[in-house]
């Protein structure tokens, strides 16, 4: 009757938590609630658009999990990582130091974020002076300093990967 109520009760974390709440637990099973309690709240505070929902009764069959685990989701990569508490420095006994570890699948995590876009570079011609250069940089450019006088800037430009090249004090894109 137990393992059924906790299937059911996973899901949307309130309604998880809620049933969690009525149940009789045994005192380590208490702790766990509790400090699923404290965990919720604290995502709470920090993300509270977060969608957070709760499986009970989910075990991936980490001998070494002490307490709590998570899996991470995003709608638009799926799975984003897992992790959990352990306890760190022994095998088989409850001596050691908690700890939590989680792992990142960075391919999935790549995909939820949005692409960088390209950084605006600008190719700043043999002898521009440090000050003018450096004034494109806190404007957010990435220069690219010619490093002997070019025949043709707008090449060199080009072959340097930059879309803008600066001509007499101004920026120019290459065209």
């Amino acid at each position: 009757a137990l393992l059924g109520t906790l299937m059911g009760a996973s899901g949307p974390a309130d309604r998880a938590m809620a049933a969690l709440a009525s149940l009789p637990l045994p005192e380590g099973a208490e702790k766990d609630r509790r400090r699923l309690t404290d965990t919720l709240a604290l995502l709470r505070v920090a993300a509270p658009g977060l969608t957070v929902t709760i499986d009970l009764v989910e075990h991936r069959g980490f001998e070494y999990q002490t307490g709590l685990s998570f899996t991470l989701f995003s709608r638009e990569a799926g799975e984003l990582g897992q992790g959990g508490r352990y306890r760190a420095g022994v095998q088989g006994d409850d001596t050691g130091e908690p700890a939590t570890g989680f792992t990142l699948y960075m391919d999935n995590v790549l995909r939820a974020v949005p692409a960088a876009s390209a950084p605006k570079r600008v190719y700043v011609p043999h002898g521009t002076g440090w000050a003018a250069a450096g004034k494109l940089r806190a404007e957010g450019w990435v220069t690219v300093a010619g490093l002997a006088p070019a025949a043709d800037p707008v090449a060199e430009a080009k072959r340097l990967h930059c879309g803008h090249r600066l001509t007499d004090g101004v920026v120019q894109p290459v065209e």
